[in-house]
This record gives C-alpha cells, sequence and structure tokens, in this order.
C-alpha cells in the first residue's frame, strides 16, 4: 500500500501538480492562458526607499478578493491573497527578491 502512495506521489510531482515555481525581478512574465497562478510567499532585498513590489503592465490581478484590471503597480504586504490572470504581463520591483507562485 505504501509503494502505491509513493509510485502516485512520483507521477503527480512529474506533472507539477505538487511544484511551485520561484520567479525573480530579471525578466518580464506572462501567465499563459486558461492557467492562473498564486502568489504563495516571497522574500524582498532590503531597502531605505522602497519602490512598488509587482509592476501589472497588462491583464488582471485578484487582489484580496476584488480584480483589478489595466497597468498599475502595488506593494505586497503579508496578508494578501494574490491571483494573477491568464495572459496577464508584469515584473517584479527591484526591492522583491524573489516571488513564489502555484500554477
Amino acid at each position: 500500500m505504501v509503494n502505491r502512495y509513493f509510485i502516485l506521489l512520483l507521477i503527480f510531482s512529474s506533472f507539477g501538480v505538487f511544484s511551485n515555481t520561484k520567479l525573480n525581478n530579471t525578466e518580464l512574465y506572462v501567465v499563459p492562458g486558461n492557467q492562473e497562478w498564486e502568489l504563495v510567499s516571497y522574500t524582498r532585498n532590503a531597502c531605505k526607499v522602497c519602490t512598488s513590489d509587482i509592476y501589472v503592465k497588462s491583464g488582471q490581478v485578484k487582489i484580496n478578493n476584488t480584480w483589478i484590471e489595466g497597468s498599475f503597480n502595488f506593494a505586497l504586504n503579508k496578508n494578501m491573497k494574490v491571483i494573477f490572470s491568464s495572459n496577464t504581463k508584469f515584473f517584479l520591483g527591484d526591492v522583491v527578491k524573489e516571488l513564489e507562485i502555484k500554477e
């Protein structure tokens, strides 16, 4: 029985079911069509004068159950629930060291 669970775990992990993706602030990201990316966690660089954490070039982002559309930027806090809709284009500010998302 344990072997069956181990095999299922291997199968699911090979398809990326349990994996999260880590993004950094070196490129523009585009959420693939028919997908949503949910923010899992993030880390910041130390800063004296902080800029925005996320710059949305176009698309839709759900922040705390409210959808926002267009071109905008925002700062993150630990209590936020953030979901990027399909085809959303965004990049991370220089103060965000790493952003972990669940596809």
